[in-house]
């Protein structure tokens, strides 16, 4: 056994200029129990903290002269949260995101264990179970005695029911249960409670389907790559349809069946039930779910069913690919491509560059799938850096849906300006006259996009924010969707007092309202942020369409990925150009991705089906690769434009934001902040900036950003981290962020 006589330790207190180990003595009570990852109290400054040992040594190691190595005063809990793998991990995180060790380990920490005033509390649930010793007494119950009624209920029941039986379920007082256990006629035992999300869920038992001749090849080439042992990643490139998830499943087990374990991610909590109801129908109850829409008892008791090796597959969003599994084999990100795997608050971190390091760290497989996959991994696997495997075709029974176009130039000035073009309406109406459904997609929330004066041309923005306010109903008001300001809908112009307020655009709620009246005997299903904030409210909607008791599923981007419906058989998208406007070089890439998405919903069975576009740029390349099925077109278009301008996948984009209350302060530091980059950074940075951001003013604070390109990302980033501790005040607050996939 190694020597534990001190222990470098994190100290949870997240400071940036704290962030370092410190050495503690472990005094020799604690030598035996602790381990790595354990949780301790130390004394610190004048006060007690807790801390997180990540390391022991024999000495106390070069330490100045004169300071005092003290010791830990308290194990706070023995048993380490973590995988020694996933402390190595967090020390990565640092290095290449720039954030504090703290925030990477906070990552990866249970999230049902809360670290208050160093003291550790467990969120464990227990049960008492009353047992009935056996036999009971001779001449039971004539001789019991009759002043005990209570007792007397509660072996009755014990009796005619069986035991053991909940404590709850007796009606009796724990005094009277008590009584009885000193009477030796009962046991009371403590049975800690398993909260399995999703347990009450129904699922069919599946079995593996006869594998296409695409999906036995990259089934092979999977299972080959899991035989070599070296950690690699293959990209899964198949088209909606095509039958990836049964290549996920077959690769699983045979992962499982090699004594290791597997790892899967989607892209959104909202497509937990579907994929639950897929994985635990072919694998039980080993599957384990993870994500930030559980309850804190479920996510604590998944986590401990994977500690303890009862669950050997995990599902889950962004944050489960830190699951504490042993022996890992295979990890997969279903829909790689999405923005939802990067983080936006610290510590910034992408899944899916977690996911390559796990894979690399265990000699495991990271398999990557998507029907539209980033420009990063289509360019890696084209280099050879990726395995590559595609599936081109749709399974049998099953074909590419048609797909239409319509100009909507040539509807701008109808009256009424409806959201809906007659050959959408007219397809719609049809889909209802055969008893099938549509799902229609419009990536905006609320009534209307903004109000804005006829008169004065003043547009109604948030007083806290540099941006327009949405008008909701239910209750009509005005809402800023990002720091939640509401203010009710004025009758007058507040700028010059006129009475011309006009609306415009549109979003969920008014297609909603066209569509109800359009076609009021249809049952319509709106999904979005505002339907689904409750909990079960995703499955609750999802579970009414998929039985068919809804014809029309209108929805934002949620619905657009993942979802399979046989009778579907038209996918339409409102407005394909809301993406395409952002001042972000991705824009025709997030744009044909998404639509590549919502394309895929439809024609899912032998019903066919039709996908329609509503544009006001029909000419636009991402357009038109998507009604080619030119793939590959679009992607050698998308790289020779970012080739030229130097952005990723040939360099990375590190992103520094400056904001504060005080729009002069928040620029001077940004500019100060520039001259130091330029100074230290070494030829082949790119580095623009600084100026405001396309949000220039939000949640009350003035915005600006640096953005650097770069090919040596944690040269930079060790860098500006250094400056960022020189410049850091309180009234500036400098962001750091690798990587980023928003430039708002």
């Amino acid at each position: 056994m190694s020597d534990k006589s001190f222990a470098q330790i994190v100290v949870d207190l997240n400071v940036k200029g704290l962030d370092r180990l410190f050495t503690y003595h472990v005094p020799p009570p604690f030598r035996d129990m602790l381990e790595i990852g354990s949780i301790v109290r130390i004394p610190f400054g004048n006060k007690m903290r807790a801390g997180f040992v990540v390391e022991f040594a024999a000495t106390g190691g070069t330490l100045e002269k004169g300071i005092e190595i003290k010791d830990i005063d308290a194990v706070l809990r023995t048993a380490s949260p973590w995988r020694r793998e996933l402390i190595e991990l967090a020390q990565w995180m640092c290095r290449y995101y720039g954030c504090t060790f703290l925030e990477a380990l906070r990552a990866s920490l249970p999230p049902s264990m809360v670290i208050r005033q160093a003291r550790v509390r467990e969120n464990e649930k227990f049960r008492k179970l009353v047992v009935l010793k056996a036999p009971l007494p001779a001449g039971y119950p004539e001789k019991f005695p009759a002043k005990a009624p209570r007792q007397r209920e509660a072996l009755d029941k014990l009796s005619a029911r069986g035991s053991p039986l909940p404590a709850a379920e007796l009606g009796v007082s724990l005094q009277v249960l008590r009584d009885l256990q000193k009477k030796d006629l009962v046991e009371i035992r403590e049975e800690r409670i398993n909260r399995i999300p999703g347990i009450t869920r129904s699922f069919d038992p599946t079995s593996p389907f006869q594998l296409t001749s695409q999906q036995q090849e990259a089934y092979d080439k999977a299972v080959l790559l899991m035989k070599n042992g070296e950690g690699s990643v293959m990209l899964l490139h198949g088209v909606t349809g095509s039958g990836k998830t049964e290549v996920y499943l077959q690769a699983i087990a045979h992962c499982l069946s090699q004594g290791r374990t597997a790892l899967v991610l989607v892209s959104e909590i909202a497509l937990t039930p579907q994929a639950l109801d897929r994985f635990r129908g072919r694998f039980g109850a080993m599957v384990a779910l993870l994500h930030s829409g559980l309850s804190a008892g479920e996510r604590h008791d998944e986590w401990r069913r994977i500690m303890e090796g009862e669950a050997r597959v995990v599902l889950g969003a962004r944050g489960a690919v830190f699951a504490p599994l042993e022996d890992l084999g295979l990890l997969i990100l279903d829909e790689e491509h999405e923005t939802s795997y990067k983080s936006e608050a610290d510590p910034r971190y992408h899944a899916r560059h977690v996911a390559v390091k796990r894979a690399l760290h265990n000699r495991a497989v990271l398999l990557l799938g998507s029907a539209s996959p980033s420009l990063e991994s289509y360019y890696r696997a084209r280099q050879g850096a990726y395995t590559l495997a595609e599936l081109p075709e749709r399974i049998p029974g099953t074909s590419f849906p048609s797909m239409k176009i319509v100009d909507l130039r040539k509807y701008y000035n109808r009256p009424g300006g409806r959201l809906f073009s007659p050959y959408l309406t007219r397809k719609i109406r049809d889909v209802l006259k055969r008893g099938e459904q549509a799902i229609l997609l419009i990536n905006r929330r609320g009534l209307y996009n903004y109000l804005y004066c006829t008169e004065c041309g003043h547009i109604i923005s948030c007083p806290h924010c540099d941006i327009a306010l949405r008008i909701h109903r239910d209750p009509m008001l005005m809402r800023c969707h990002y720091c939640l300001y509401e203010h009710g809908v004025p009758e007058a112009c507040p700028h010059c007092k006129g009475p011309g307020l006009s609306s415009r655009g549109g979003g969920t709620q008014r297609a909603e309202s066209e569509l109800a009246h359009l076609f009021p005997q249809a049952r319509i299903i709106r999904m979005d942020r505002d339907t689904t904030r409750k909990k079960g409210a995703y499955d609750y909607y999802y579970d009414l369409f998929r039985r068919g008791d809804a014809d029309i599923l209108l929805g934002t981007q949620m619905i657009a990925k993942g979802l399979d419906f046989p009778r579907v058989t038209l996918a339409g998208v409102l407005m394909a150009d809301v993406a395409l406007s952002l001042p972000d070089f991705r824009s025709g890439e997030r744009t044909y991705q998404l639509l590549l998405q919502v394309a895929g919903r439809s024609a899912r069975s032998v019903l066919g089906g039709e996908v329609v576009i509503q544009t006001y740029n029909p000419d636009h390349p991402a357009l038109a690769a998507l009604m080619g099925h030119d793939h590959r077109c679009f992607y050698e278009w998308e790289l020779r434009s970012r080739q030229e301008l130097s952005y990723p996948p040939f360099m990375h984009m590190v992103r520094l934001v400056f904001s504060g209350p005080q729009e002069g302060l928040a620029g001077a530091v940004a500019g100060s902040f520039k001259d130091e980059l330029s100074r230290g950074a070494l030829e082949g940075h790119i580095i623009m900036g600084p100026a405001p951001c396309p949000l220039s003013f939000l949640r009350n604070e003035f915005r600006f950003q640096i953005l650097i390109k770069t090919r040596a990302v944690t040269d930079i980033v060790a860098l500006a981290g250094g400056i960022r501790e020189r410049f850091s005040r309180k009234e500036v607050r400098v962001t750091l962020d690798v990587d980023p996939v928003s430039f708002l």
